[in-house]
């Protein structure tokens, strides 16, 4: 097909449609973006406090691109942390909230003359104790 003279072709910039792209729909991955509004070199945090307004402190972004700064405001101001590593973490100790309601204390190994000394014989290894240790009048 041949072009008549009168059309003109219409120019696409390639680079200022990667451009714009690119700077709206950024890589952020990380829980945090849940709770910062990014403007202009900085964040806003966007949770919301205890009288029903949102914090609103600007946090600097880090040069490297990092997001520990928006990690630790959230967790030294708000108490906030990771959901996904709550979620991942076993509580090894006893519900101090079930407990309380229950009444009893039930530990995981029963103590006994033979448990005792086993974990006394594992204490005197593993701190390099000398046997002395147990025959003085303290112990």
């Amino acid at each position: 097909m041949k072009r008549t003279t009168n059309e003109n072709p219409e120019i696409i910039d390639l680079d200022e449609i990667s451009n714009s792209q690119s700077g709206s729909t950024s890589n952020k991955r990380s829980w945090v973006w849940n709770h910062f509004k990014e403007i202009e070199g900085h964040a806003i945090c966007q949770v919301i406090i205890k009288n029903g307004q949102i914090c609103g402190k600007p946090v600097k972004k880090d040069k490297s691109g990092s997001t520990k700064m928006y990690h630790q405001h959230l967790s030294d101001i708000h108490r906030l942390s990771n959901p996904n590593l709550r979620k991942k973490t076993k509580m090894h100790h006893m519900d101090i909230k079930k407990w309380s309601t229950s009444g009893q204390l039930k530990p995981k190994i029963e103590l006994n003359s033979e448990t005792l000394r086993s974990a006394l014989v594992y204490m005197i290894a593993d701190c390099d104790l000398p046997f002395a240790f147990v025959e003085q009048k303290s112990f």
